[in-house]
């Protein structure tokens, strides 16, 4: 079908020019003959001939009233549309800024929440866990997000075991002097579907006696539940329990202090 509509859109072009034939010879239509040199004609387009006439007739046009005719443009302009939604696609990719901003922020927002939607409880859990210890350093203040743990969460560290978020709130604000102490973040990342893994320093000083607290490192693994709540919350230091006890005492005492961390760490 397409090649007779093809066929019968020529035959009309041509007969739209109605050029004024020349008398020379067609074997050298374009060389001198014995009167004088064969010059081609303007080409004219033919008034009595309009656009309407460019129709091609019933018997090559697909019926309307035929079903299969109907199903066929409709599968076409299904693919026509799919087509072009990837070729949209593929050259916004190729081309920042060829669409509209606004259209750029659905397509963000879409992917971020397909990205949210298949998250992991640790991998939704991370970004809050990392506020709340840069932002509001609650390992030094106590200041933690309880809606971030449970109820019954574990917290453990090398010389004491506490269950229960207030608790250990509660030993933390007794301990550290919020005023000169600071724990720094060394990195963040997941581990697994429901760990993250957070490496840190601590320096400052104790509330009892004004005591320097010598800068050290260490771990904490916060094990997350399908809720996306802290269950448990294990650290680890990189120096002994000894040291960091005697050390309060005696600054000079084992390990060095821990090198300070790097500004961008802390972003």
């Amino acid at each position: 079908m397409f090649h007779s509509e093809l066929t019968f859109y020529a035959r009309h072009v041509r007969m739209l020019a109605q050029p004024a034939y020349h008398t020379c010879s067609p074997a050298r239509p374009w060389r001198q003959t014995g009167r004088r040199a064969c010059q081609p004609t303007k080409v004219t387009l033919n008034p009595s001939l309009s656009t309407e006439s460019l129709q091609p007739p019933q018997a090559l046009r697909a019926g309307a009233d035929d079903p299969r005719s109907s199903t066929n443009r409709s599968n076409a302009h299904r693919q026509d549309v799919t087509r072009r939604q990837q070729l949209a696609l593929i050259a916004s990719a190729a081309i920042p800024g060829l669409f509209p901003s606004s259209s750029a922020a659905e397509l963000e927002t879409s992917a971020a929440a397909a990205t949210a939607a298949g998250a992991s409880p640790a991998a939704q859990a991370l970004e809050a866990i990392r506020r709340d210890f840069v932002e509001r350093q609650y390992y030094v203040t106590g200041d933690l997000s309880r809606e971030l743990f449970a109820a019954n969460c574990t917290f453990k560290d090398p010389t004491v075991e506490v269950v229960g978020v207030e608790p250990y709130v509660r030993a933390l604000q007794t301990l550290f002097d919020p005023t000169t102490s600071r724990a720094d973040l060394i990195s963040i990342r997941t581990t697994a579907p429901d760990t993250v893994v957070l490496r840190w320093r601590l320096g400052g000083s104790l509330k009892l006696g004004g005591l320097k607290i010598k800068p050290y490192t260490g771990t904490t693994v916060y094990t997350i539940s399908d809720d996306g709540k802290v269950v448990r919350h294990e650290e680890t230091w990189d120096i002994s329990t000894v040291d960091a006890f005697v050390s309060t005492f005696l600054p000079g005492f084992g390990a060095p202090p821990a090198p300070p961390v790097a500004p961008e760490s802390q972003e």
